[in-house]
């Protein structure tokens, strides 16, 4: 199963001008979530949900902010299935493969017959990493990230929820938000919380920062752009006016370097 816009599509000419507005669109600025004076109190009615992405498995646990005064999340939710796009042949495949099987620690068979919830949950209740004082619930079927959000609803996962995190990767948090609001309109709070993805072999951060800096980089995000264009398009995630406007200032600005 191809995927409808390539993860890693060939990238035209970014000026300084465009990188900036490119970052200003896509990285949207953290929440904070825990129980301390800094971070707030948690809610009941909260859920956390971790999107998987079982090519930066790795960097979900390095670094991260699930560990960042969170003493107790009300509702754990793991989402993500088999992903049929990693049996094809792809520059992709390969890329997610080579992550994913780093130093030899995993077999990538488990990446084509387990869930990435699955893969997830187990790598949290291994390491004894899991931090949570909750109900922790795993939605496995889904292979993209609409369907992460429409599987969860359906399945009841944010029933009497207002507050809804999304743990993702830095460069996915406005399609995350966005396609959430589009999906869940009666929740009052729809926040990210992201994590670097990284390319170790190549020495790649995808941040506000770097992401501009390599060509698989500059890939991986302007990647994520079109994926914004094509949902804004076909009416699958709901921008704010001001993301609206950003967009749109951006896909003048690439007609204007033609």
């Amino acid at each position: 199963m191809m995927r409808i816009i390539d993860k890693l599509p060939r990238t035209p000419k970014l000026n300084e001008k465009l990188v900036r507005m490119i970052t200003g669109l896509l990285f949207l600025r953290d929440a904070r979530l825990g129980n301390s004076e800094n971070y707030g109190k948690i809610e009941p009615e909260t859920v956390l949900q971790i999107m998987g992405n079982i090519a930066f498995l790795d960097d979900m646990f390095n670094g991260n902010k699930l560990n960042v005064e969170v003493s107790s999340v009300p509702r754990l939710v793991i989402s993500g299935g088999i992903n049929p796009a990693y049996r094809d042949n792809t520059k992709e495949t390969s890329l997610v493969k080579q992550l994913y099987t780093l130093g030899g620690k995993r077999d990538w068979n488990d990446v084509l017959t387990k869930p990435e919830a699955k893969i997830i949950n187990d790598r949290l209740n291994q390491n004894k990493y899991n931090p949570f004082v909750a109900n922790t619930y795993l939605e496995t079927t889904s292979t993209n990230l609409r369907e992460n959000i429409t599987f969860s609803k359906e399945m009841g996962f944010y029933t009497g929820a207002k507050n809804l995190y999304l743990f993702t990767t830095k460069e996915n948090t406005l399609r995350a938000v966005a396609t959430a609001r589009k999906y869940l309109p009666d929740m009052k709070n729809i926040s990210s919380i992201s994590y670097t993805p990284t390319v170790p072999t190549m020495g790649v951060r995808v941040d506000e920062d770097n992401w501009a800096n390599t060509p698989i980089s500059q890939s991986y995000v302007y990647g994520e752009f079109l994926r914004v264009v094509k949902y804004y398009e076909t009416n699958e995630i709901l921008l704010t006016e001001t993301e609206n406007s950003k967009m749109f200032s951006i896909l003048r600005e690439f007609e204007q370097t033609k």
